[in-house]
């Protein structure tokens, strides 16, 4: 009790604002210069968004689906075709891709498939990061996981056009992140080199078109390149589509894209009107603060009407 009393008469309990419910308050003031900022960044954003949307038209695109050409089905795992495009001639540079659909690259077990110490040329006893496909007859596969073991191996030749798949990998994976498998693995563990793809894809993990599969999408719809024309694209170019790649492993569609990119990359529409909405936000809130700043110097002027001094006149 003796204790509790000599707390409660404690000096600083006794004197401390906090203990008075005393303390200083603080109301904020609306302040109007933040209207500046937002003319600021509306401006910006207004300049970006055209610049994407104006860049976007120069952007070209020839599309065309294939696999219901090649007549892929349980019974036809493969096959081959020829596209026939409806595209004038063009000396502008040309990328091709192939497109797939409901293609889950992205999926955890596929995504975490592979080793990388082996792609990197090293050799590898313990497999585990490539489950569940590691080893064939008790041989560790080279490269192993399901990503390198679903490579895409349709292959696509412009029968009347000018396009190379060098230089399709960007220059600091060859050589650094993929390398020719180690020496110490066995000739029949080294899947690659098997005719069926060494044919079109040589080199094994060297390949460039390998390296570009490796690279993961986090979309189920995605495009990896394939070639490119510095040329240009003929008029009414044809391509021929080898179907190589099992109908078993992947049900989806699958398209061949001719593409001349715009001063910006790709089609970015969706960007270009994102920043046009932003514009047009920064200019709602800034024409608010413009708003609410009228009238706040409109109730400070009838205050100071309202305190001004009222003469009287005297009566005759």
């Amino acid at each position: 009790m003796r204790r509790s009393q000599e707390f409660y008469s404690h000096p600083c309990l006794q004197s401390h604002p906090i203990c008075q419910q005393n303390l200083r308050g603080c109301r904020p003031t609306l302040e109007h210069r933040p209207q500046i900022i937002f003319i600021i960044f509306g401006l910006l954003h207004l300049i970006i968004g055209i610049l994407i949307l104006f860049c976007s038209r120069d952007v070209v695109e020839y599309k065309m689906r294939y696999d219901d050409k090649c007549g892929l089905s349980e019974n036809r795992t493969t096959g081959s075709t020829i596209l026939e495009f409806d595209n004038p001639a063009s000396s502008a540079k040309f990328y091709m891709y192939y497109e797939l659909h409901d293609f889950y690259q992205s999926h955890f077990r596929f995504a975490n498939s592979y080793s990388k110490s082996q792609i990197r040329g090293n050799y590898v006893e313990d497999t585990n990061d490539c489950d569940p496909i590691r080893s064939e007859y008790t041989e560790t596969m080279v490269p192993c996981g399901l990503m390198s073991q679903y490579f895409f191996t349709d292959y696509y030749q412009v029968l009347n056009g000018d396009f190379s798949d060098e230089k399709i990998a960007w220059n600091h994976e060859k050589g650094n992140l993929y390398k020719m498998p180690n020496d110490e693995y066995p000739e029949s563990a080294r899947w690659m080199k098997d005719s069926s793809i060494s044919r079109n894809f040589p080199n094994e993990t060297m390949n460039e078109h390998f390296m570009v599969w490796m690279r993961l999408s986090p979309h189920k719809t995605f495009r990896k390149l394939f070639a490119i024309s510095q040329n240009g694209i003929p008029q009414n170019a044809q391509v021929q589509v080898s179907c190589d790649y099992p109908y078993t492993n992947f049900h989806g569609e699958r398209f061949v894209v001719f593409m001349k990119l715009g001063g910006l990359g790709g089609e970015n529409l969706l960007l270009g009107i994102l920043n046009i909405v932003m514009c047009a936000i920064t200019i709602i809130f800034t024409v608010a603060f413009l708003m609410m700043k009228k009238q706040r110097q409109r109730r400070r002027r009838n205050a100071i009407d309202d305190e001004a001094p009222v003469e009287l006149q005297e009566e005759p």
